[in-house]
C-alpha cells in the first residue's frame, strides 16, 4: 500500500472498489479487502468488495470498514467454470456497479 501511495489515492476518491476470490469472515484477518477497507474507512471513503464467492458472515469485514460486498458469479457454477468466466463476470458486474454509482452522481 505504501509503494503505490494508496492512502493518497483513497483520500482523493469518492468510492473504493476492492476484489478477492472469496470474501468472507476470514477476509478480515489479513486479506487485501480488509487492509483496503481499514485505510478507506480511516479516510471516510466507502468501500465495495467484489468477489467470486461471497461468504455468509461479513460482520468482521463490515467492522473494519467494508461498506458492502457482492459476488460477480450470477449463478451456481463449478470452480473450473468460475475461473473460465471470471473476466467476463467481473466486467459485467463492474459495468453494473458503474451504472449504479453514475446514477447517484446525476442527482
Amino acid at each position: 500500500m505504501e509503494a503505490v501511495k494508496l492512502e493518497q489515492h483513497i483520500r482523493n476518491a469518492d468510492l473504493v472498489i476492492t476484489a478477492e476470490g472469496a470474501i468472507d469472515a476470514q477476509s478480515a484477518f489479513g486479506k487485501t479487502p480488509a487492509g483496503v477497507s481499514r485505510l478507506a474507512h480511516a479516510c471516510g471513503v466507502p468501500v465495495i468488495g467484489l468477489c467470486g464467492k461471497l461468504g455468509a458472515e461479513l460482520a468482521p469485514l463490515h467492522s473494519v470498514g467494508l461498506t458492502a460486498a457482492f459476488s460477480i458469479t450470477p449463478a451456481p457454477i463449478t470452480l473450473t467454470e468460475a475461473y473460465g468466466l471470471a473476466e467476463a463476470n467481473l466486467e459485467k458486474s463492474s459495468e453494473q456497479l458503474a451504472r449504479l454509482t453514475h446514477s447517484f452522481s446525476r442527482r
